[in-house]
C-alpha cells in the first residue's frame, strides 16, 4: 500500500491510501479493496486502519482516502 498525493511535501497529509496489487494494472483505492473484502462501513473500515479515532492528525490522512471512495462508489450506484 501507499500514500499517493499532489504535493512534495514529505508528509502523508493529504494523501490518499492506495493498494498495488500483482497483475491489477490499476491503482486501486484502500477503501475499495476493504468494500471487496466484505467490511461495508467506513466505520469497520477505520477500525482496521487507525488505531485512536480521538487523533485528528489520524484522521486527516485518511480523509482523502474517505472522499475518493465516497465519489467513486456514488458512481457505481447511479
Amino acid at each position: 500500500m501507499m500514500a499517493r498525493g499532489g504535493s512534495t511535501k514529505k508528509s502523508a497529509m493529504g494523501q490518499r491510501i492506495i493498494a498495488i496489487l500483482p497483475y491489477i494494472k490499476q491503482e486501486i483505492p484502500i477503501m475499495i479493496v476493504f468494500r471487496a473484502l466484505g467490511f461495508v462501513s467506513d466505520h469497520d473500515i477505520l477500525e482496521h486502519i487507525i488505531y485512536d479515532f480521538e487523533d485528528p492528525e489520524m484522521m486527516e490522512m485518511v480523509k482523502p482516502s474517505l472522499d475518493e471512495a465516497f465519489v467513486r462508489i456514488r458512481s457505481f450506484k447511479e
